[in-house]
């Protein structure tokens, strides 16, 4: 999780600061003007002074809202790239998350930093600036109108002590019950024609209205117990004044004059305001706290590391060397140790899918090898750029699916901008697409070809084929080995059986661990 308080935070909450000074400056004006106002001592200045002040409050509460929706909306950003450059960097051989908890987390967590810092700190930070400025105005200048304010103060927060516990067990079952619940709902969607066609709707429906109810009852939990707390503030004003007329000791007396108590519930209401904002924050900060636990639980899983600040490496679209030294791609697997020389087409034969396929992700750089090294010409991996890497070694696998656009827009994916039109026309019949298949969608087998097509395009250096749809498709194969021998292309081949039908300059067979030979 990024600080809450960056260099260029803090300076937004140094002027929610000041923004605080001023409205309890402003606020011991209003008191004193309004005193003056009902006491008929220049009624007219008085009356002055009560309008102007209280324009300038209303003017200050706009200029907080602006400057606590900046502070919090600034954070929320950071977190959201965060969360988004977690989610996307993930190594390629861990589960992608599902749908329910990546939305729970972009939407509902965030909402909770958002509401916290925008509502809750900012606010909280306006009204504890204000409440200290109105104390130490009217201890300097009325310390007596003070002095009942302190029942009310000791009623809050004992409730606020009452309220602590209950309070963050109802926000920690709601958040919980609503992250189930957006979970269930993600993983039924996909198969909802299963449970449709099968009579399973009912129960599907049940165990959601299940969820549902646990979620209102907590929810319902939370909404009394930070009820509670803001009635507390609202009675602050009444409860004022109720002390100072009944214990005269505590303030006006029953017999002082009624400028006095006006000024008292006027004092009470601000101190009251300001309070609600203060019970606003309790409840608005332990659910920051769940979501911030439950963003960071997410955020702690192991991403690629990117190297952004290795040296810049250019596209290499050809005459690159590709070596393999000890490189173990998965955990049973035995090491690697091989040159893959320009031109040249090498196969990867036998092991299982799962071998295949993380040997396709460590060799594309969309996985860390468990050991050994990989490394283009002299430069090893680990010492360049992740973009880079990519921009020399492209893979072909359904790992790597075309993205959902114009047909001829997909194989056209990362392609250097020096390609021409013809490049594309030339890679397109190289795969055997025609303008008509471009036109429809269903055309048989039409994702790998377009899969390969790119790859052509990519202008990378090696080509790595994990796609056994593509694989089947000898004269494909074919086509692909003599681009990468004109071309001077590495072409790496993973099949699950010998290439005998595919002119291959070499084939190594893929052994487990345990076997004496050692791999390749």
């Amino acid at each position: 999780m990024p600080p809450t308080f960056s260099p260029a935070r803090r300076r937004r909450l140094a002027g929610l600061v000041a923004n605080g000074l001023a409205q309890s400056v402003v606020g011991v004006a209003l008191v004193l003007a309004t005193g003056r106002l009902l006491a008929g001592d220049g009624a007219v200045l008085a009356a002055a002074l009560v309008v102007g002040a209280t324009t300038i409050l209303a003017v200050l509460a706009v200029i907080q809202a602006a400057q606590a929706e900046a502070f919090a909306l600034a954070y929320v950003k950071e977190v959201r790239l965060g969360l988004l450059d977690n989610v996307l960097t993930r190594p390629a051989d861990l589960p992608t998350p599902s749908l329910g908890p990546v939305m729970s987390r972009a939407v509902s967590d965030l909402a909770a930093l958002k509401t916290w810092l925008a509502s809750g700190l900012a606010g909280a930070t306006v009204a504890g600036v204000t409440l200290a400025g109105l104390v130490v105005g009217f201890a300097w200048a009325a310390p007596t109108l003070l002095l009942p304010l302190l029942p009310a103060g000791v009623l809050f927060a004992g409730v606020a002590a009452l309220a602590l516990r209950p309070l963050r067990r109802s926000i920690r079952t709601a958040r919980r019950e609503r992250g189930r619940l957006a979970k269930q709902l993600g993983d039924r969607l996909p198969t909802r024609l299963t449970h449709l066609h099968f009579g399973r709707l009912g129960p599907l429906c049940r165990a959601v209205e299940r969820r549902s109810d646990g979620l209102a009852t907590a929810l319902v939990t939370r909404a009394t117990w930070a009820a509670a707390l803001r009635a507390v503030a609202l009675a602050t004003a009444p409860l004022t004044l109720a002390a100072s007329l009944a214990v005269p000791a505590l303030g006006i007396g029953a017999a002082s004059a009624p400028e006095a108590a006006a000024a008292i519930l006027l004092l009470g209401g601000l101190v009251g305001t300001q309070l609600g904002v203060l019970a606003r924050a309790i409840e608005l900060k332990l659910a920051d706290g769940e979501a911030r636990r439950r963003l960071g639980s997410f955020l702690d899983r192991p991403t690629l590391p990117m190297r952004a600040d290795a040296e810049r490496f250019g596209r290499q679209q050809g005459g690159t060397t590709l070596v393999l030294d000890k490189l173990v791609a998965a955990p049973d697997a035995a090491p690697l140790s091989t040159r893959i020389e320009p031109g040249e087409v090498v196969a990867f034969a036998g092991g299982d899918q799962a071998t295949r396929r993380r040997l396709g992700l460590v060799l594309a750089g969309l996985a860390d090898p468990v050991a050994g090294s990989l490394s283009v010409g002299s430069r090893q991996g680990g010492q360049m750029r992740r973009r880079d890497w990519w921009r020399i070694v492209t893979l072909v696998s359904p790992d790597v699916p075309t993205l959902r656009a114009q047909l001829r827009a997909r194989v056209c994916l990362g392609m250097p901008s020096t390609a021409l039109p013809a490049d594309v026309d030339r890679a397109l019949a190289a795969v055997a697409l025609h303008d008509t298949e471009l036109n429809d969608d269903r055309a048989a087998d039409l994702e790998p070809r377009l899969r390969l097509a790119r790859a052509l395009l990519r202008g990378a250096a090696i080509i790595v084929v994990d796609d056994q749809e593509l694989l089947e498709r000898r004269e494909l194969v074919a086509v692909l080995a003599r681009e990468a021998r004109c071309r001077g292309l590495g072409l790496v081949l993973l099949t699950p059986r010998t290439c005998s039908d595919v002119p291959v300059d070499r084939e190594l067979t893929l052994t487990p661990s345990a076997s004496e030979d050692g791999g390749a």
